[in-house]
């Protein structure tokens, strides 16, 4: 494991502990193929180094560790108004109450037509 590596794995857990809500994508990023798979759950290990090469995490949900690269942590506080969780990043909510957030203009929004959550 390469310096890099343990401090990306450091900075992980050090940000985001064992439940913390996330989006995974186990295969590629929806960046490269809009299609990829997107798993919204929560994390059930700490990060660690995969084979002495990849900084990965285990999700609930996924029988494989995934690629931090292909993890984005997310608020995951449920919508007041809808049937999800917020998908913006946990730093949205940062000095504000959780309520007046999710309730301004600063929250998450769900797209009637599209049937999904937008930012």
């Amino acid at each position: 494991m390469t310096d890099h590596q343990a401090a990306v794995i450091e900075r992980f857990n050090a940000r985001y502990p064992i439940g913390t809500p996330v989006v995974a994508y186990p295969g590629c990023r929806p960046e490269v193929d809009p299609k990829a798979t997107r798993i919204t759950t929560t994390t059930r290990s700490s990060a660690t180094v995969l084979s002495g090469h990849t900084p990965v995490v285990w999700v609930h949900g996924h029988g494989a560790c995934i690629a931090l690269t292909h993890v984005d942590a997310i608020c995951g506080s449920e919508c007041p108004e809808h049937s999800h969780v917020c998908l913006r990043s946990p730093g949205h909510q940062a000095h504000i109450c959780r309520d007046e957030k999710q309730k301004g203009t600063e929250s998450c929004t769900w797209d009637q037509e599209r049937k999904q959550v937008t930012r």
